[in-house]
């Protein structure tokens, strides 16, 4: 809940900050001073840095014109953001305040709080520590010397010097004071101080471990368990010595510190029990958890403290910090209910204030404590309050403590079964999957209104968180076990998506800060504003001359007068110029609006206008994919050719898939059956060793039971002895106070002589005691050596026991990794195999489903293959008429026809190639070499009319001398109808070689008049395109009618002139 002064002085901040100029800081003193410094650093914190860096700017520019700025820096420098802003724009703002606290016991008294807070923290990189921060830390040193011994003030600020920017300025100190320092220290350690003084006495512990062994405490996660050297006496005292002691003192500081109605305020707290947390971590696990258990008073100090840190209206900073010592002191046990739903409440509750650094101690120090006692509604709980800073937007210093938070608790998921299920179980229910359904849905960039002043940076923050948040969850997805609530699949494919495709995001501002160019600041000193170029007296020079011509009375006068005229004009900005700039800021965002839906209209126009553009594309990309669907039609019998190939590697792919499949099934069920029978051989030795250490263990206890009964009986002779002593002295007490003075005198001799023998008496009953004390003393030293020898015989027994299992479970490991390795590939390897089969499966499936209409069309284009073959051997025969006509000719141009070619017979050349019963049964069989041999006729078929055609023109456009001397031109043999029926993947080819260029005659050019002579019968282009596809090596074999008839020496133009085939 916020409180009314930290409203306000938000509201104040922000005023300050957005004010366009110089504004009044006198109600910022105000409601500073009625804030705590915990609300300070949170309001602070949770600003970005351009509006920290105008702050200080404005707080640097009025520290020379006002008295109280110094106590308004003091408030604000609480916050480390703002010290550090303000530090690294002005760099040499710290030497001139030390200097001036340097200068005078009055400046020192006014300037010291202010120093000491700038230095209780690390100094930024670009600040470098000044020379007069000695002087000043040597004089703090002092004065802490010279104090009282019970005043804590200066101790406190020595504490904090060293926590901060002065750590190594201690050994710079005169050997003399750091001697006086130490023991003063020691003296404060060993003196008996009261309760109200428990500050001073952890103000001192603090000291010595920052003195001693700084780099223990680490970054904000000093070592739990650690056994250091200490060299001086008052760390010797608290950490070696009086151990006890100190774990006793610091359980009852932090006693005091969270009781109510104590003077303390809640950072000096804070800060104490911090402390006393490090103390407890730099002291040995086994010594605080035998104080805990075995001392006398601990249980009922461990219980009240529990009850004061329970207690209602206690800061829950302050209370977190309680809780986590107390978890610490006794190392996670009697942490009841009510303690853990108290520490779930504060954890939360703190977020928004902590500083981040000690807020990441306490919750790496307390949580993986707390964590197995949580039940399933502080669990709930927390993952909630995660969910909702991602979902809603807040603070960015809660937003970086829940990052914080989300980091420890992916660690102790990861380490504590127990926490796992118990987040498993509660990420399962219904309220957390609407709000993780609702969390994958945020983005990054923020809509907050005051994210406004810096979106870049909030969103940087934000985005850390969500990313801390996936991982978190991821972590409880992939970690849970099998008997353990599952992680819902579909969830972790969306929080896997998120982390992916989260946006990268600068943390840099991306405002113009005004970073004016200041000169440089002697303190309460400050030059006039620099000249524009204009050669007149500055303002500041011109007013200070007219004054100083008048009284002090009238300076003053004009001073209350320009300090009413502000604060009326300030008034006027409050009352008048405010609402204005308001409205004029409605106005602005009106307009913004009313062009963002103008040009929303103007999109939505082009919008459709696109639309229309794409309905005409869409209907002419239509026509083209007709046209497309046309030629994949035409493509689509290319498949064909394929077919008889993928049957036979599928039935291939098959055979091999299978065996492969059983030879993987076989070695898997080998090595399961191997690594059975070592595990069970593992546990057997396991087993084997267990009853060995069991026996061991009852020896011990054996041997111990006899060592104690030997005391016993030492112990029940010493106390015999000394009865014995009481009852002869009292006796002798007795007849003293009896006798009377007369009796004495009587029996003085007879006395003398009982005492004579009383003493004999004592002396043989001593000389027996120290007999029996002998005695005792070597049963107690053989009682020592075998107490001792029983644990070494015992700790080696453990170590070998330990040696053993870390063996055996490292080869058993090492072996399950490698049948695990082995197994995979197995698998993989069988996955990749039932995908290739599939894929085979799904292959032969479309292709059988293809074979029916590709046997169709094997049917017709036999049919027509057989009425080419018919053509052609029509063609055959009037090829024959022809050469029998042209030997006739020879003869009876009384030429030889023998001697004129080389070449076979045309008869030779053009015989019969197959028979046609043949060929439809080898169309009935094999489907597929029946269309390539098909093809092949067909090809051949053309071929052939277009040789005849070119004979016939060439015959009756070019004719040949007689007496012309032709080349000779081997025939061309083709046997196309003899070929075997080639296979799928192997192209024809071509039974003889084609004739050598030189043998050749040059071709007549065609007549223009018998171009277009049909010759034949005509072929469709369509079948011509498959044919020429399809037997592409069967059309190197085309050859011209006309080489057989150009082989002559006459002219045949007469003869053949204008007589189509």
């Amino acid at each position: 809940m916020v409180r009314p002064e930290v409203d306000d002085l938000s509201v104040e901040l922000d005023r300050v900050i957005g004010c366009p100029y110089p504004a009044s800081l006198v109600n910022l003193a105000k409601h500073l001073d009625a804030a705590d410094t915990l609300s300070i650093r949170a309001l602070i914190c949770e600003r970005p840095p351009c509006a920290i860096s105008k702050l200080a700017s404005i707080v640097f520019a009025a520290l020379p014109l006002w008295q109280y700025t110094i106590d308004i820096l003091c408030c604000l420098s609480e916050s480390p953001e703002f010290s550090s802003q303000l530090l690294s724009q002005t760099p040499h703002l710290l030497d001139h305040l030390l200097e001036k606290a340097n200068s005078s016991k009055n400046a020192f008294e006014d300037h010291k709080q202010l120093c000491i807070t700038l230095l209780s923290r690390p100094l930024p990189q670009t600040v470098p520590l000044p020379a007069s921060a000695q002087a000043f830390f040597l004089q703090v040193s002092e004065r802490a010397l010279a104090a009282d011994s019970l005043d804590e003030n200066e101790m406190r600020s020595v504490y904090y010097m060293l926590n901060g920017a002065c750590r190594g300025l201690l050994s710079l100190l005169p050997y003399l004071t750091k001697l006086a320092f130490e023991e003063k220290l020691c003296r404060i350690i060993s003196s008996d101080l009261k309760a109200e003084d428990c500050m001073l006495r952890l103000w001192c512990f603090g000291i010595i471990i920052l003195v001693e062994h700084p780099e223990a405490l680490g970054n904000g996660n000093p070592p739990v368990s650690v056994a250091l050297k200490w060299q001086s006496k008052a760390g010797k005292k608290i950490f070696e010595k009086d151990v006890s002691k100190t774990l006793q003192i610091a359980c009852l500081d932090v006693m005091w510190i969270t009781k109510e109605h104590v003077d303390i305020k809640d950072t000096e707290a804070l800060e104490s029990i911090r402390i006393a947390s490090r103390t407890l971590q730099l002291v040995e696990q086994n010594k605080r958890d035998g104080w805990a258990t075995s001392a006398k008073h601990a249980s009922q100090i461990l219980t009240r403290l529990s009850e004061k840190a329970l207690r209602s209206h206690i800061n829950s900073s302050v209370q977190l910090e309680a809780l986590s010592f107390f978890a610490l002191i006794s190392n996670g046990r009697g942490l009841s209910s009510e303690l853990v739903v108290k520490y779930v409440a504060a954890l939360i509750e703190t977020m928004s204030v902590a500083d981040t650094n000690y807020f990441e101690e306490c919750v790496s120090m307390s949580l993986s404590l707390f964590a197995p006692h949580m039940k399933e509604s502080d669990i709930r709980r927390i993952l909630v309050a995660v969910l909702q800073s991602n979902i809603s937007p807040s603070s960015t210093l809660r937003m970086t403590n829940m990052r914080v938070l989300c980091d420890e608790l992916g660690a102790v998921i990861l380490n504590c079964s127990r926490f796992r299920a118990l987040v498993l179980v509660s990420i399962s229910s219904q309220d957390l999957q609407e709000a993780i359904e609702s969390f994958l849905k945020t983005n990054v960039h923020s809509e907050d209104n005051r994210a406004q002043l810096c979106s870049p940076y909030n969103a940087h923050f934000r985005r850390d968180l969500i990313s801390s948040t996936v991982a978190m969850l991821l972590k409880a997805a992939f970690s849970s076990g099998v008997s353990e609530t599952p992680f819902p699949q579909p969830m972790v494919v969306s929080l896997l998506e998120k982390q992916q495709h989260l946006p990268s995001v600068s943390n840099q501002c991306t405002h113009s800060t005004s970073s004016g160019s200041h000169s440089p600041v002697s303190l309460f000193q400050q030059e006039c504003t620099p000249l524009s170029g204009i050669h007149l007296q500055d303002w500041r020079e011109r007013l200070h001359s007219e004054l100083q011509t008048q009284d002090h009375y009238q300076r003053d006068s004009i001073v209350r007068s320009v300090s009413r005229i502000c604060h009326d004009l300030e008034s006027r900005c409050e009352t008048v110029e405010a609402p204005l700039r308001h409205e004029r800021e409605k106005s602005n965002r009106f307009e913004n609006e009313i062009v963002e839906l103008k040009q929303q209209i103007s999109d939505l126009e082009a919008k459709e206008w696109q639309a229309e553009q794409l309905f005409s594309v869409a209907e002419s990309d239509i026509e083209h994919l007709e046209q497309e669907n046309d030629e994949l039609k035409a493509e689509k019998y290319s498949v064909y050719a394929e077919l008889e190939q993928l049957k036979k590697e599928c039935e291939t792919a098959k055979i091999e898939a299978e065996q492969a499949l059983r030879v993987v099934e076989e070695t898997s069920s080998n090595q399961k059956i191997q690594l059975q029978s070592k595990i069970l051989a593992l546990e057997e030795d396991t087993h084997t060793s267990k009853e060995n250490f069991d026996a061991a263990q009852q020896a011990i206890n054996v041997l111990s039971k006899k060592l104690q009964d030997e005391e016993e009986k030492g112990k029940v002779l010493a106390n015999q002895l000394q009865a014995q002593l009481c009852d002869t002295e009292c006796d002798l007490h007795n007849e003293q106070q009896t006798n009377t003075v007369s009796q004495q005198h009587q029996d003085l001799d007879r006395l003398t002589h009982e005492t004579t023998n009383l003493q004999n008496q004592l002396q043989n009953t001593e000389s027996e005691l120290s007999t029996v004390s002998e005695r005792l003393g070597d049963l107690q030293a053989r009682h020592h050596e075998l107490a001792q020898s029983s644990e070494e015989a015992l700790e080696k027994l453990e170590e070998d026991y330990e040696s053993d299992i870390r063996k055996s479970a490292s080869k058993a490991e090492e072996r399950y990794n490698q049948l695990h390795s082995e197994l995979q590939d197995a698998l993989r390897k069988g996955r990749e195999m039932d995908e290739a089969y599939l894929g085979a499966q799904n292959d032969i499936h479309h292709l059988r489903s293809a074979i029916p209409p590709l046997e169709v069309q094997v049917q017709r284009l036999t049919d027509a293959c057989s009425d080419k073959d018919t053509t052609i051997d029509g063609l055959r025969s009037q090829i024959s008429g022809l050469q029998q006509v042209r030997r006739n000719m020879l003869k009876v141009m009384g030429m030889e026809p023998d001697t004129l070619s080389s070449s076979p017979s045309a008869d030779e050349t053009f015989a019969p190639r197959i028979i046609h019963s043949h060929r439809g049964q080898k169309s009935v069989q094999m489907p597929i070499a029946v269309l390539g041999a098909t093809a092949s006729a067909q090809a051949i078929s053309n071929t052939t009319m277009e040789t005849v055609a070119n004979a016939s023109f060439t015959s009756s456009e070019s004719p040949s001398p007689p007496n012309e001397s032709r080349p000779k031109r081997q025939r061309t043999s083709f046997k196309a109808s003899a070929l075997p029926a080639p296979c799928i993947n192997k192209s024809l080819k071509p039974t003889s070689s084609k004739a050598s260029p030189t043998k050749r005659s040059p071709l007549s050019s065609l007549s223009p008049n018998r171009r277009h002579t049909t010759v034949g019968f005509a072929i469709t282009e369509e079948d011509d395109h498959q044919d020429r596809k399809q037997s592409l090596s069967a059309r190197k074999r085309k050859a011209s009618l006309h080489e057989i008839f150009d082989q002559g020496s006459f002219n045949e133009d007469s003869f053949l002139t204008g007589t189509p085939l």
